[in-house]
């Protein structure tokens, strides 16, 4: 059995070896079963209380149904890329998304997107077809015009402005329905 470490920012680092749950003072692991690798292995929840993750920091772990993010900022590119079983990501804070956050989560559930969003990059939500409604909690200045493409689910996406108010609507979405001053 091998062992593996995840890096940190400023060091710190956890390691796995086996089932359980791991902790540092900023992240924690939850594991089913033996961990071979980091990216085919039984991770299945991360909970990390940074506010800077790494580009590609949690990809391609197939096994992973929950992130909780409650203090990250702004989301790199490719962090939780091909997770997918992916399901429930918390993140009440994050302003920004970078291109390809949750490229190819296709079981992602996410409904709401967090009140202080102001920038999502392209194809952020690329071929997540566990999307089915997604409401905006506020009006973000940049949407690129592809953030939802292959997301052939999703079918209404609720949004606090008005029509035209946004460019590229529904950024990719080619099924949904956008319902504008949606107060919910």
């Amino acid at each position: 059995m091998s062992e593996h470490n995840i890096t940190l920012e400023g060091g710190s680092s956890v390691r796995l070896k086996t089932a359980g749950k791991y902790c540092d003072r900023d992240i924690i692991v939850t594991a089913t079963s033996d961990i071979d690798s980091l990216s085919e292995g039984t991770i299945t929840e991360i909970t990390s209380n940074l506010t800077t993750l790494r580009e590609y920091a949690f990809a391609k772990c197939k096994q992973l149904t929950k992130v909780s993010l409650p203090f990250a900022t702004s989301l790199p590119s490719h962090i939780c890329n091909d997770c997918t079983k992916l399901k429930t990501v918390e993140m009440p804070n994050v302003t920004r998304l970078a291109w390809l956050c949750f490229y190819n989560c296709t079981n992602l559930e996410l409904t709401e997107l967090p009140s202080g969003l102001t920038e999502i990059g392209g194809q952020s939500f690329y071929n997540c077809k566990g999307l089915r409604v997604i409401t905006f909690k506020s009006t973000p200045a940049t949407i690129n015009g592809d953030v939802f493409s292959g997301c052939t689910n999703l079918l209404t996406i609720n949004v606090p402005w008005a029509e035209g108010e946004v460019a590229n609507a529904p950024w990719g979405a080619t099924n949904a329905t956008i319902n504008y001053n949606y107060v919910g």
